[in-house]
């Protein structure tokens, strides 16, 4: 955990609680595309089923579509670029389409 720009030891709950409170704080002042999940295609069902319900539970929905960023875009550069990255309406898993936003 980081103090007064140090990185300090802590304990789970303390460390989920800041989590848990910024996580608050983004979805307050920014809305929901101001939280993302990440996950590398390798996890259990059941993990899958956890964030989905995390997701769907706690965060709001943002109209259908999410943005995708993996490190392959990273790795050519479009992390860096204003242009958005969309997969496919809900519904759709499985397909992926990359495309930029004006």
């Amino acid at each position: 955990m980081r103090r007064d720009g140090v990185l300090t030891e802590t304990d789970w709950d303390t460390a989920l609680d800041l989590v848990a409170s910024r996580s608050r704080e983004l979805l307050d002042d920014q809305g929901a595309t101001a939280l993302g999940f990440y996950t590398s295609g390798q996890l259990f069902l059941e993990e899958y089923y956890t964030l989905a319900a995390i997701g769907h539970g706690a965060v709001p929905r943002t109209g259908g579509t999410t943005d995708a960023l993996g490190p392959r875009h990273a790795q050519n550069g479009l992390a860096t670029d204003p242009g958005h990255l969309r997969t496919a309406p809900h519904g759709h898993s499985g397909t992926v389409q990359l495309s930029r936003s004006p």
